[in-house]
């Protein structure tokens, strides 16, 4: 990973930086590739959801199910 960040942006601070003008996407897309990054899909959002879900809660939704592991 460089020491620098390779993209056009102002030095100085976010606050006088249009975070709503196409530049930001720009920049994004030049922060991904300088670091081999790609951008976030619907799946990579839902996957932290599963191993949670998986693991730590294996008892389901059930109510019932889940009150009795609660209050056992």
């Amino acid at each position: 990973m460089p020491g620098w960040l390779p993209i056009s942006a102002p030095a100085g601070g976010g606050a006088a930086y249009d975070w709503q003008d196409d530049r930001i996407e720009r920049h994004r897309k030049e922060i991904r590739e300088a670091y081999g990054f790609r951008a976030n899909t619907e799946e990579d959002q839902e996957r932290p959801a599963e191993w949670p879900a998986a693991e730590l809660c294996p008892v389901g939704l059930s109510r019932e199910r889940l009150t009795a592991a609660v209050t056992s």
